[in-house]
């Protein structure tokens, strides 16, 4: 069962600190700070889990510090610094008991915020200044520009394939890692250049139009225009059904509308597409861990786990899942 939108009265600690998590989960970050400052206030202690051995003192700190940004919270706006305030004194709290929340799966979501900002400024001004951006700006600041260049080296190559996939060049993308393919088979590059190809990259090749447009949707999604969003992935879905993302970020979509049984059905046909693609085992393994459904959630992010060892969201991901089976 999915948590209400009002935080429920007379639950216990252990049952707010529970609710808070899920509700972080369904990017309702207002709700999850309303639900951990109850479970610090309630007095009662938590009586299973990491947290178990904190003092009244420490209970305390930790409900205060919670309680700066209940009654002042304005999403759009201050989204990244509330998460990161939150999170911090989440983490100060489970330090105690060796557990690093503060490496909570949304930093990664802020991380990925802003290099969708970047992303979205860097289309806008291109589309302004015409190539100036790329043959001038670009190379200023370090950035490919869209024609992939001769006589680099292996590593460069893989470090253009990341530069390319970040500012949604797909295709730059895919051939910067096949180049590593051709210069360095059977190579350690070779297999984490194969490996960001299969789980970074879509997996058919998709117009340029197609990816720009899907960043356009994530960013209306971050900026929490959830109705111009939706809008934008069911058009990408209806014209290029074999493109993989909309379908995740549609999903993603879902969940912070509390629609998590629709999210879980358009997340398993984004993997029926592609079932390399990490993000969309995230999002799912998200899903399944909203609805406690931890068994299914720790499957699914271990299969992305599978997928790319050393993927930080994955990883802090399952941390939450192994701190919610805790509690």
């Amino acid at each position: 069962m999915i948590p209400a939108r009002e935080v429920p009265h007379g639950l216990t600690a252990d049952e707010y600190l529970k609710l808070s998590i899920q509700y972080f989960l369904m990017y309702w970050p207002k709700q999850a700070i309303i639900s951990a400052r109850k479970a610090a206030e309630s007095g009662k202690g938590f009586k299973r889990g990491p947290l178990q051995d904190l003092d009244p003192t420490q209970m305390r700190q930790f409900g205060s510090v919670l309680e700066l940004f209940e009654g002042t919270f304005e999403f759009q706006e201050q989204a990244g610094q509330t998460l990161r305030e939150s999170l911090k004194a989440l983490g100060e709290a489970a330090e105690i008991a060796n557990k690093q929340i503060e490496e909570f799966e949304p930093f990664g979501e802020i991380k990925r915020e802003i290099e969708n900002a970047f992303n979205f400024f860097s289309k806008s001004a291109t589309q302004f200044f015409g190539k100036t951006i790329e043959e001038v700006i670009y190379p200023v600041l370090g950035l490919p520009t869209r024609d992939l260049p001769e006589g680099l080296a292996a590593w460069e190559y893989f470090e253009l394939a990341q530069k390319y996939k970040a500012l949604g060049w797909t295709e730059q993308s895919r051939d910067a890692c096949m180049k590593v393919h051709e210069m360095e088979p059977n190579s350690e590059l070779d297999s984490l250049a194969m490996r960001f190809l299969r789980t970074r990259v879509p997996r058919q090749p998709v117009p340029h139009a197609a990816v720009q447009r899907n960043i356009e949707g994530h960013n209306q999604l971050t900026a929490g225009d959830l109705v111009s969003a939706e809008k934008t992935f069911k058009a990408l879905i209806s014209q290029y059904s074999d493109f993989e993302w909309p379908y995740g970020n549609l999903g993603l979509l879902r969940i912070r509308k509390g629609d998590v049984g629709g999210a879980k059905k358009v997340l398993e046909k984004a993997l029926d597409l592609n079932g390399n693609y990490i993000n969309a085992w995230l999002h799912l393994a998200r899903a399944h861990a909203v609805c406690l459904e931890l068994g299914d959630a720790r499957v699914c992010v271990d299969k992305a786990l599978s997928l790319d060892p050393d993927d930080s969201n994955g990883k802090a991901l399952k941390e939450v899942i192994n701190f919610l089976s805790a509690l």
